[in-house]
Formats: structure tokens, sequence, C-alpha cells
């Protein structure tokens, strides 16, 4: 099965061409605007969340703190054109800096940030059965 992605931003060319770049990487693909993504997370369910860190009306922070209210475990790729991070109380496992390096970056930290979260989640299954 593949591993499901989606990618939020307000730059809706931007997001379309990640889609279709990870969709050639292999994974199922889906794009929203900030303000519907949480309705389109909760219809179907996502291996990782791809978001822009700064969007008018709601920033990727912002998302994921809603998101991760539901999906407690939910593996996030931060994308943003400014590196700086600092003050973000919110976990994210990947980063992507804009404008991005190639195009085999995306797919790479998308495919690192999903094994992570597997893994994690094996650990946490382990824990609880020993």
């Amino acid at each position: 099965m593949k591993p499901r992605v989606l990618v939020v931003d307000d730059d809706p060319e931007l997001a379309m061409m990640v889609r279709d770049v990870l969709q050639k990487g292999g994974f199922e693909t889906w794009v929203a605007e900030p303000l519907h993504a949480e309705r389109v997370f909760e219809a179907k369910p996502f291996d990782l969340l791809i978001t822009d860190k700064n969007m008018p009306g709601l920033s990727g922070y912002e998302l994921i703190g809603q998101l991760r209210g539901r999906y407690p475990h939910l593996p996030v790729v931060m994308m943003s054109a400014y590196p700086e991070l600092t003050g973000a109380n919110t976990p994210i496992q990947g980063y992507l800096a804009k404008p991005f390096s190639s195009v085999k970056t995306i797919i790479d930290v998308a495919r690192r940030t999903i094994d992570l979260a597997q893994r994690l989640a094996e650990v946490r299954k382990w824990k609880l059965a020993g």
C-alpha cells in the first residue's frame, strides 16, 4: 500500500508541484488549502502531513496543533523559505527549505519521515506490550 500524504500550502501551484513529485515517487498524495486541511484529513487517513509554515488565516503550527489533538503521533514535515523555526513548541519530524534544492529532496524527506514514524510506532507497541 502506498503511503498517503497531505500537502498543505497557500500557494496552489507549489502544493500541486509537491503533490506531483510525491506521486511520481510512489506516494498517494492530496492537496488542501490551509482552512480546509482538517476536513480533508478527517475524510481520509494520512501517513504524513507536509505543510507550509507561514500561511494566511492558519499557520502551519496552528494546523499541526489542530490535527495532533486527534492524531497525536502524526508525522509532519514543515516547508518554509525561512529556516528559522525557533519558538515552535510543536515537534516536527522533517523540514524542507524553499526553494527546494531538488525534487529528490522532497521524496527523500517524505520517505525518511514516514520510516521514522513507523519505527516509533513499533517502539510504542513494544513498550505497551512489554
